[in-house]
């Protein structure tokens, strides 16, 4: 019985130990507001020293970065419940983010990239600026559209609506060695 306990222990810690990070402009710049979103107002806060981890102040609901392929992101709510997201590497400040985001999908069993990544499932956009830039600073930023909506090497599902990726589309850092995390070594979350 203690055996399998430890094994159960050094499998989760080793397992944590396997996910992505977000991108370092995300946890450099540490808070984002979403502003396609009025009058939720939600802020989302990234840190370094919590690198696979956003929370949602208002409701204090954390999400994981749980795995990365290109400018794609498979990001895991709870125990059971996940999607997609794809970054547009458009701004190399930080400041304004835009994504495409499919909504979350209860599995019973821990899925496959191809499978919360894949076209079943229709995007909806989500823009986020960095607290304290203006609202209407944030919305005059050009949303390019999703281009590429099936990440490379994943089955095509609809011809007619499938569009694989190449593997060169533009993509942000793995998040393990950003500049911020390095001279703020002490942040947490607040």
């Amino acid at each position: 019985m203690l055996m399998n306990v430890l094994i159960l222990i050094i499998t989760f810690v080793f397992a944590a130990e396997g996910l992505c990070n977000f991108p370092c402009r995300r946890q450099e710049v540490e808070k984002y507001i979403k502003i396609n979103d009025p009058g939720k107002n939600a802020i989302i806060q990234f840190n370094c020293k919590h690198p696979t981890l956003a929370i949602s102040q208002g409701t204090g609901k954390t999400r994981e970065c749980f795995e990365r392929n290109g400018p794609f992101i498979v990001q895991r709510s709870g125990f059971r419940r996940f999607r997609c997201l794809k970054e547009m590497a458009i701004d190399l400040s930080g400041q304004n983010v835009v994504l495409y985001k499919k909504p979350f999908r209860s599995y019973l069993h821990t899925p496959s990239l191809c499978e919360v990544c894949g076209a079943q499932d229709c995007w909806s956009l989500a823009m986020f600026a960095a607290q304290g830039v203006s609202r209407q600073t944030a919305m005059k930023v050009n949303v390019p559209p999703i281009g590429c909506n099936v990440p490379k090497n994943c089955p095509i599902k609809n011809p007619y609506k499938d569009v694989p990726c190449t593997g060169c589309e533009p993509t942000e850092g793995d998040g393990l060695c950003c500049r911020g995390c390095q001279k703020n070594g002490n942040n947490y979350f607040g």
